[in-house]
């Protein structure tokens, strides 16, 4: 069944659980092994999954998963009940990804505690900044340092925007492709065709925010996506390394800040700072995020138990 609503009448879900979103990827890119789970034919939670070769996740084509559940049935008795009919349905078999109580809001935490006998529980770092009533996020950097090169860099031309153009997100692309190839030996998750897609089926629920510099030279760029009312997520942040220009990432940053902080959004999330299933910490990631006020927190990967 196609989404029936807003993510709103879920208190633990977002956008990237939705079939909007799982969309993108080609019919055959996964065998769908999602469920609803209803009461006198009303909708109380829901999984998107799909089969694996050993049992379930939930769901692969998404950083976010697990049990959906409805905003009046989020005590802890329905939640139990919620938990244990999912685990019979999968044969104890649906590993999952929970995430971020930004993303997700607290039920995630009871939903990990209640399945915390039966699976071992691999915590992610994860980072938020929240953003309050900051007039100027460039005066939220901590450092007296980079609060001061990021004010040289705007006051030399530096220039951030959000754009809709298609040249634009191809430019992106093509930095996301080179900085990844160089420091991870890696691709992006998306094709440039996926993000264009994404960006058709998200419409206004994504932003790509641009830096340039004086010339017109995309410098950095940042693709947001709008997980919650609240909540949004940087998906991939790129930058062009040929080109000189000190805090282009952290001014882009901030002008994205301000970008959502209009749109209502008291927090942005920038994800994960955590490589090989949260077993290693990207120190030097998780530094650069708290370099511009952000706070960690956790999702958290769940696998059955042997």
């Amino acid at each position: 069944r196609k989404n029936s609503g807003s993510w709103n009448m879920f208190r633990n879900g977002n956008v990237f659980q939705t079939r909007a979103f799982l969309s993108y990827h080609s019919p055959k890119s996964f065998e769908d092994a999602s469920i609803l789970l209803e009461e006198s034919n009303r909708i109380v939670a829901v999984v998107a999954a799909n089969k694996t070769s050993s049992g379930f996740f939930s769901h692969e084509g998404t950083s976010c998963g697990g049990p959906v559940i409805g905003n009046q049935h989020c005590g802890v008795r329905a939640t139990s009940a919620i938990v244990d009919l999912v685990g019979s349905y999968y044969e104890e078999k649906l590993s999952m990804r929970v995430c971020e109580n930004t993303l997700g809001g607290p039920v995630n935490e009871l939903i990990v505690f209640l399945l915390s006998k039966n699976y071992v529980i691999q915590p992610e770092v994860s980072a938020y900044k929240h953003l309050g009533e900051m007039e100027d996020f460039v005066d939220s950097i901590p450092h007296k340092k980079s609060r001061s090169a990021t004010r040289k860099c705007l006051r030399n031309g530096f220039i951030v925007k959000q754009t809709d153009r298609d040249v634009d997100y191809q430019d992106f692309h093509k930095l996301l492709v080179d900085n990844l190839a160089t420091q991870h030996e890696v691709k992006p998750t998306h094709t440039i065709d996926e993000l264009l897609k994404l960006r058709n089926i998200l419409k206004h629920r994504q932003k790509l925010v641009a830096g340039k510099n004086a010339e017109g030279h995309l410098c950095a760029a940042v693709w947001l996506i709008k997980a919650t009312n609240e909540c949004w997520h940087v998906q991939y942040i790129a930058r062009d390394h040929t080109r000189n220009v000190a805090c282009a990432v952290e001014a882009t940053l901030c002008g994205a800040m301000e970008v959502v902080r209009d749109l209502g959004a008291k927090h942005l999330n920038l994800g994960i700072c955590t490589e090989k299933g949260g077993t290693v910490l990207n120190t030097g990631l998780l530094r650069f995020k708290e370099s511009l006020g952000c706070v960690h927190h956790n999702r958290y990967l769940l696998t059955p138990k042997p």
